[in-house]
Protein backbone atom coordinates (compact mmCIF):
# COMPACT_ATOMS: atom_id res chain seq x y z
CA UNK A 1 0.00 0.00 0.00
CA UNK A 2 1.59 3.32 -1.13
CA UNK A 3 2.19 5.64 1.69
CA UNK A 4 1.85 9.59 2.09
CA UNK A 5 3.43 11.92 4.38
CA UNK A 6 1.26 15.28 4.17
CA UNK A 7 3.19 18.07 5.65
CA UNK A 8 0.19 20.30 7.01
CA UNK A 9 2.55 22.79 9.74
CA UNK A 10 1.06 26.68 10.27
CA UNK A 11 -1.45 28.02 13.10
CA UNK A 12 -5.08 27.46 13.38
CA UNK A 13 -6.91 24.51 12.14
CA UNK A 14 -6.62 25.55 8.01
CA UNK A 15 -3.56 23.77 6.75
CA UNK A 16 -4.96 20.69 9.22
CA UNK A 17 -8.57 20.44 7.54
CA UNK A 18 -7.12 20.90 4.06
CA UNK A 19 -4.91 17.94 4.80
CA UNK A 20 -7.68 15.96 6.37
CA UNK A 21 -9.76 16.53 3.48
CA UNK A 22 -7.03 15.01 0.99
CA UNK A 23 -6.02 12.36 3.43
CA UNK A 24 -9.99 11.37 3.38
CA UNK A 25 -9.85 10.98 -0.28
CA UNK A 26 -6.65 9.16 -0.53
CA UNK A 27 -7.76 6.42 1.37
CA UNK A 28 -10.62 6.12 -1.01
CA UNK A 29 -7.84 5.02 -3.14
CA UNK A 30 -6.09 2.52 -1.26
CA UNK A 31 -3.46 5.25 0.44
CA UNK A 32 -2.25 4.89 3.43
CA UNK A 33 -1.61 8.53 4.64
CA UNK A 34 0.18 9.95 7.86
CA UNK A 35 -0.20 14.41 8.15
CA UNK A 36 2.16 16.04 10.13
CA UNK A 37 0.39 19.10 12.29
CA UNK A 38 1.56 21.69 14.95
CA UNK A 39 -2.18 23.03 14.72
CA UNK A 40 -2.39 24.10 18.50
CA UNK A 41 -6.52 22.44 18.14
CA UNK A 42 -4.86 19.29 17.61
CA UNK A 43 -5.42 17.81 21.18
CA UNK A 44 -9.28 18.64 20.31
CA UNK A 45 -9.47 17.51 16.83
CA UNK A 46 -7.58 14.48 17.09
CA UNK A 47 -10.06 12.33 18.73
CA UNK A 48 -12.96 12.87 16.16
CA UNK A 49 -10.18 12.51 12.81
CA UNK A 50 -9.25 9.06 14.40
CA UNK A 51 -12.79 8.21 14.69
CA UNK A 52 -13.90 8.83 11.43
CA UNK A 53 -10.39 7.50 10.24
CA UNK A 54 -9.24 4.79 12.18
CA UNK A 55 -6.20 4.06 9.63
CA UNK A 56 -4.93 7.46 9.31
CA UNK A 57 -2.43 8.56 11.62
CA UNK A 58 -1.52 11.83 12.97
CA UNK A 59 1.70 13.14 13.77
CA UNK A 60 1.57 15.83 16.30
CA UNK A 61 4.36 18.81 16.65
CA UNK A 62 4.07 20.59 19.87
CA UNK A 63 2.25 24.49 18.57
CA UNK A 64 4.89 26.15 21.06
CA UNK A 65 8.20 25.47 19.62
CA UNK A 66 10.20 27.97 18.38
CA UNK A 67 11.49 27.92 14.10
CA UNK A 68 14.73 25.87 15.39
CA UNK A 69 13.28 23.24 17.45
CA UNK A 70 10.20 22.63 14.65
CA UNK A 71 12.93 22.50 12.41
CA UNK A 72 14.88 19.83 14.28
CA UNK A 73 11.36 17.64 14.77
CA UNK A 74 10.68 17.81 11.01
CA UNK A 75 14.50 16.57 10.17
CA UNK A 76 14.20 14.05 12.57
CA UNK A 77 10.78 12.67 11.12
CA UNK A 78 11.72 13.30 7.66
CA UNK A 79 14.58 11.13 8.68
CA UNK A 80 13.15 8.24 10.25
CA UNK A 81 10.11 8.01 8.44
CA UNK A 82 8.77 5.30 6.03
CA UNK A 83 7.03 7.21 2.72
CA UNK A 84 6.30 7.00 -0.51
CA UNK A 85 5.92 10.49 -1.79
CA UNK A 86 5.11 13.55 0.07
CA UNK A 87 3.38 16.59 0.19
CA UNK A 88 3.74 19.75 1.23
CA UNK A 89 0.93 22.19 2.14
CA UNK A 90 1.31 25.83 1.31
CA UNK A 91 4.79 26.33 1.85
CA UNK A 92 7.33 25.19 -0.09
CA UNK A 93 10.90 26.04 1.88
CA UNK A 94 8.31 24.15 5.00
CA UNK A 95 6.83 26.62 7.79
CA UNK A 96 10.53 27.08 9.34
CA UNK A 97 12.38 27.29 6.16
CA UNK A 98 13.71 23.71 6.91
CA UNK A 99 12.60 22.23 3.50
CA UNK A 100 15.10 23.99 1.61
CA UNK A 101 17.91 21.79 2.77
CA UNK A 102 15.84 18.23 3.43
CA UNK A 103 14.35 18.13 -0.08
CA UNK A 104 16.95 17.78 -2.36
CA UNK A 105 17.49 14.37 -0.42
CA UNK A 106 14.53 12.60 -0.54
CA UNK A 107 14.53 10.96 -3.57
CA UNK A 108 10.54 9.82 -3.91
CA UNK A 109 7.59 12.05 -5.43
CA UNK A 110 7.16 15.65 -4.25
CA UNK A 111 3.74 17.69 -4.46
CA UNK A 112 3.00 21.36 -3.56
CA UNK A 113 -0.19 22.59 -2.83
CA UNK A 114 -0.29 26.09 -3.56
CA UNK A 115 -3.05 28.02 -2.36
CA UNK A 116 -2.38 32.10 -2.43
CA UNK A 117 0.40 33.34 -1.04
CA UNK A 118 1.69 36.68 -0.48
CA UNK A 119 3.55 37.56 -3.38
CA UNK A 120 6.25 39.69 -1.39
CA UNK A 121 7.16 36.33 1.20
CA UNK A 122 7.31 34.86 -2.69
CA UNK A 123 9.94 37.14 -3.58
CA UNK A 124 11.84 37.27 -0.41
CA UNK A 125 12.46 33.91 -0.55
CA UNK A 126 12.48 33.04 -4.29
CA UNK A 127 10.13 30.31 -4.04
CA UNK A 128 9.48 30.49 -7.61
CA UNK A 129 13.27 29.13 -8.32
CA UNK A 130 12.42 26.34 -5.28
CA UNK A 131 9.26 25.57 -6.48
CA UNK A 132 11.42 23.15 -8.99
CA UNK A 133 12.33 21.07 -6.36
CA UNK A 134 8.64 19.52 -6.48
CA UNK A 135 7.33 16.91 -9.50
CA UNK A 136 3.97 17.99 -8.96
CA UNK A 137 1.84 21.77 -8.21
CA UNK A 138 -1.63 21.20 -7.22
CA UNK A 139 -3.70 24.71 -7.26
CA UNK A 140 -6.66 23.73 -4.63
CA UNK A 141 -9.07 25.93 -5.76
CA UNK A 142 -7.33 29.15 -6.09
CA UNK A 143 -4.46 30.60 -7.77
CA UNK A 144 -1.40 31.94 -6.02
CA UNK A 145 1.57 33.80 -7.64
CA UNK A 146 3.18 30.12 -8.30
CA UNK A 147 0.30 29.21 -10.39
CA UNK A 148 2.16 29.62 -13.61
CA UNK A 149 4.72 27.74 -15.00
CA UNK A 150 5.83 25.12 -17.20
CA UNK A 151 8.11 22.83 -15.04
CA UNK A 152 6.85 21.21 -12.68
CA UNK A 153 3.34 20.75 -14.06
CA UNK A 154 0.43 22.67 -12.41
CA UNK A 155 -3.23 20.74 -12.14
CA UNK A 156 -6.07 22.99 -10.93
CA UNK A 157 -8.98 21.16 -8.92
CA UNK A 158 -11.93 22.44 -6.97
CA UNK A 159 -11.53 23.55 -3.52
CA UNK A 160 -10.67 20.68 -1.23
CA UNK A 161 -13.21 20.13 1.52
CA UNK A 162 -13.58 17.45 4.71
CA UNK A 163 -16.90 15.84 3.40
CA UNK A 164 -18.65 15.32 -0.03
CA UNK A 165 -21.98 16.61 -0.78
CA UNK A 166 -23.80 12.99 0.42
CA UNK A 167 -22.05 13.05 3.74
CA UNK A 168 -23.52 16.37 4.84
CA UNK A 169 -26.23 15.79 7.42
CA UNK A 170 -30.03 16.65 6.70
CA UNK A 171 -31.43 19.79 8.00
CA UNK A 172 -33.55 18.33 11.08
CA UNK A 173 -30.53 16.55 12.32
CA UNK A 174 -27.99 19.17 11.70
CA UNK A 175 -30.42 21.88 13.48
CA UNK A 176 -31.41 19.17 16.71
CA UNK A 177 -26.91 18.35 16.41
CA UNK A 178 -26.98 22.58 17.14
CA UNK A 179 -29.21 22.63 19.70
CA UNK A 180 -31.96 24.39 17.65
CA UNK A 181 -35.31 24.36 18.63
CA UNK A 182 -38.78 25.06 16.60
CA UNK A 183 -38.24 26.89 13.23
CA UNK A 184 -36.15 30.12 13.80
CA UNK A 185 -33.29 30.46 11.54
CA UNK A 186 -30.18 29.59 12.58
CA UNK A 187 -27.00 31.77 12.84
CA UNK A 188 -23.79 29.63 13.44
CA UNK A 189 -20.04 31.38 14.25
CA UNK A 190 -17.23 29.63 13.15
CA UNK A 191 -14.94 29.99 16.23
CA UNK A 192 -11.72 30.28 13.38
CA UNK A 193 -8.16 31.85 13.65
CA UNK A 194 -5.76 31.66 15.80
CA UNK A 195 -6.50 30.73 19.66
CA UNK A 196 -7.09 34.84 20.54
CA UNK A 197 -8.95 34.96 17.46
CA UNK A 198 -11.27 32.12 17.82
CA UNK A 199 -12.32 33.51 21.50
CA UNK A 200 -13.14 36.49 20.19
CA UNK A 201 -15.54 35.20 17.28
CA UNK A 202 -16.77 32.91 20.53
CA UNK A 203 -17.37 36.08 22.17
CA UNK A 204 -18.86 38.31 19.35
CA UNK A 205 -21.59 34.67 19.27
CA UNK A 206 -22.45 35.86 22.62
CA UNK A 207 -22.75 39.87 22.08
CA UNK A 208 -24.91 38.80 18.60
CA UNK A 209 -27.12 36.79 20.39
CA UNK A 210 -28.75 39.40 22.61
CA UNK A 211 -28.43 42.18 19.28
CA UNK A 212 -30.66 39.27 17.31
CA UNK A 213 -33.00 38.45 20.25
CA UNK A 214 -35.89 36.42 19.15
CA UNK A 215 -35.27 36.98 15.59
CA UNK A 216 -33.31 33.95 15.19
CA UNK A 217 -30.88 31.36 17.28
CA UNK A 218 -27.06 31.97 17.32
CA UNK A 219 -24.67 29.05 17.87
CA UNK A 220 -20.66 28.53 18.43
CA UNK A 221 -18.26 26.13 16.53
CA UNK A 222 -15.53 26.16 18.35
CA UNK A 223 -12.59 23.89 20.27
CA UNK A 224 -13.97 23.65 23.91
CA UNK A 225 -11.20 25.43 25.35
CA UNK A 226 -11.61 28.61 23.01
CA UNK A 227 -15.93 28.64 24.28
CA UNK A 228 -15.13 27.88 27.69
CA UNK A 229 -12.50 31.08 27.99
CA UNK A 230 -15.11 33.17 26.02
CA UNK A 231 -18.22 32.77 28.29
CA UNK A 232 -15.54 33.12 31.47
CA UNK A 233 -13.90 36.33 29.58
CA UNK A 234 -17.49 37.92 29.21
CA UNK A 235 -19.77 37.02 31.89
CA UNK A 236 -22.86 35.55 32.18
CA UNK A 237 -24.24 36.41 28.75
CA UNK A 238 -28.20 37.37 28.57
CA UNK A 239 -28.98 34.53 26.51
CA UNK A 240 -25.88 32.72 25.81
CA UNK A 241 -25.85 30.90 22.59
CA UNK A 242 -25.01 27.41 22.62
CA UNK A 243 -21.36 26.58 21.87
CA UNK A 244 -20.85 22.96 20.26
CA UNK A 245 -17.35 21.48 18.98
CA UNK A 246 -18.19 19.73 15.63
CA UNK A 247 -15.60 18.91 13.39
CA UNK A 248 -15.98 19.33 10.35
CA UNK A 249 -18.30 21.85 10.65
CA UNK A 250 -19.46 21.52 7.35
CA UNK A 251 -21.39 18.10 8.14
CA UNK A 252 -24.29 20.53 9.87
CA UNK A 253 -24.12 23.61 6.96
CA UNK A 254 -27.67 22.01 5.85
CA UNK A 255 -29.10 23.25 8.82
CA UNK A 256 -26.90 27.20 9.02
CA UNK A 257 -29.19 29.83 7.21
CA UNK A 258 -25.89 32.50 8.03
CA UNK A 259 -22.77 31.78 8.37
CA UNK A 260 -20.12 34.12 10.49
CA UNK A 261 -16.32 33.19 10.20
CA UNK A 262 -13.26 34.91 8.96
CA UNK A 263 -12.09 34.91 4.91
CA UNK A 264 -9.56 31.84 5.93
CA UNK A 265 -9.75 29.14 2.80
CA UNK A 266 -11.80 26.48 4.35
CA UNK A 267 -14.45 28.79 5.71
CA UNK A 268 -15.07 30.55 2.32
CA UNK A 269 -14.96 27.42 0.21
CA UNK A 270 -17.12 25.45 2.23
CA UNK A 271 -19.94 28.49 2.73
CA UNK A 272 -19.68 28.45 -1.19
CA UNK A 273 -20.29 24.75 -1.38
CA UNK A 274 -23.06 24.79 0.48
CA UNK A 275 -24.53 27.93 -0.56
CA UNK A 276 -24.96 29.84 2.71
CA UNK A 277 -25.19 33.16 3.23
CA UNK A 278 -21.43 34.70 4.49
CA UNK A 279 -20.16 37.30 6.33
CA UNK A 280 -16.17 37.50 7.49
CA UNK A 281 -14.35 39.07 9.36
CA UNK A 282 -10.93 39.58 7.36
CA UNK A 283 -7.85 39.00 9.02
CA UNK A 284 -4.25 39.99 8.67
CA UNK A 285 -1.97 37.50 7.69
CA UNK A 286 1.79 37.18 7.03
CA UNK A 287 1.48 35.14 4.27
CA UNK A 288 -2.40 35.08 3.42
CA UNK A 289 -4.22 37.48 1.64
CA UNK A 290 -7.68 36.77 2.90
CA UNK A 291 -9.67 40.10 1.21
CA UNK A 292 -9.08 38.16 -1.87
CA UNK A 293 -11.39 35.61 -1.34
CA UNK A 294 -14.35 37.90 -0.70
CA UNK A 295 -16.16 41.07 -1.63
CA UNK A 296 -17.18 43.92 0.48
CA UNK A 297 -20.41 43.59 0.95
CA UNK A 298 -19.40 39.83 2.98
CA UNK A 299 -17.34 41.64 5.23
CA UNK A 300 -17.44 42.82 8.65
CA UNK A 301 -14.98 45.23 9.42
CA UNK A 302 -12.72 45.66 12.24
CA UNK A 303 -11.74 47.02 14.99
CA UNK A 304 -14.95 49.16 15.95
CA UNK A 305 -17.06 45.96 15.38
CA UNK A 306 -20.76 46.51 16.21
CA UNK A 307 -23.19 43.50 17.43
CA UNK A 308 -25.89 45.19 16.79
CA UNK A 309 -24.72 46.84 12.97
CA UNK A 310 -23.89 42.68 12.06
CA UNK A 311 -27.14 41.53 13.54
CA UNK A 312 -28.72 44.13 11.02
CA UNK A 313 -26.64 42.62 7.66
CA UNK A 314 -27.38 39.20 9.33
CA UNK A 315 -31.28 39.73 9.68
CA UNK A 316 -31.23 41.08 5.90
CA UNK A 317 -29.84 37.36 4.98
CA UNK A 318 -32.47 35.70 6.38
CA UNK A 319 -35.70 34.65 5.37
CA UNK A 320 -34.64 32.61 2.55
CA UNK A 321 -36.12 29.46 2.73
CA UNK A 322 -33.31 26.20 2.83
CA UNK A 323 -34.21 22.48 2.12
CA UNK A 324 -32.44 19.31 1.12
CA UNK A 325 -28.60 18.76 0.85
CA UNK A 326 -26.58 20.94 -1.40
CA UNK A 327 -24.72 19.58 -4.40
CA UNK A 328 -20.96 20.52 -4.95
CA UNK A 329 -18.10 18.96 -6.20
CA UNK A 330 -14.96 18.09 -4.05
CA UNK A 331 -11.53 18.95 -5.64
CA UNK A 332 -9.83 16.96 -3.01
CA UNK A 333 -10.77 13.91 -5.23
CA UNK A 334 -9.22 14.97 -8.27
CA UNK A 335 -6.19 16.24 -6.48
CA UNK A 336 -5.66 12.55 -4.53
CA UNK A 337 -5.96 10.92 -8.23
CA UNK A 338 -3.47 13.04 -9.39
CA UNK A 339 -1.11 12.24 -6.65
CA UNK A 340 -1.60 8.53 -7.09
CA UNK A 341 -1.29 9.13 -11.11
CA UNK A 342 2.53 10.35 -10.17
CA UNK A 343 3.45 8.06 -7.43
CA UNK A 344 2.68 5.36 -10.50
CA UNK A 345 5.09 6.95 -12.62
CA UNK A 346 7.82 6.98 -9.94
CA UNK A 347 7.15 3.06 -8.89
CA UNK A 348 9.84 1.19 -8.84
CA UNK A 349 9.92 -1.38 -11.81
Amino acid sequence: MPRWLIYALGGGLGHVTRALGLAHAASRLGQQVEVLSNSPFLADLLPIATRRWPDLRIEPIDADLDRQAVAARVDAHLAGARFDLLVVDTFPRGLAGELESLLPALRLPKVLVHRDLTPAYVAAKDLGSFVASYDLVLLPGEKGPLARGAEPERIGTDPWLCCDAHELWPRAKARARLGADGDRPLVLVLGTGSADEARAMAALAQDLARALGSRALVRCCAPPGVTSHASAACGPPSEEPSAIWHWPALELFAGVDVLIGAAGYNTVAEARAASIPLLCIVRQRRYDRQRLRVDGEHVIELPNLDPDAVAERVQRLLGAARSGLPSFPNGARDAAQAIVRLGARHAPG
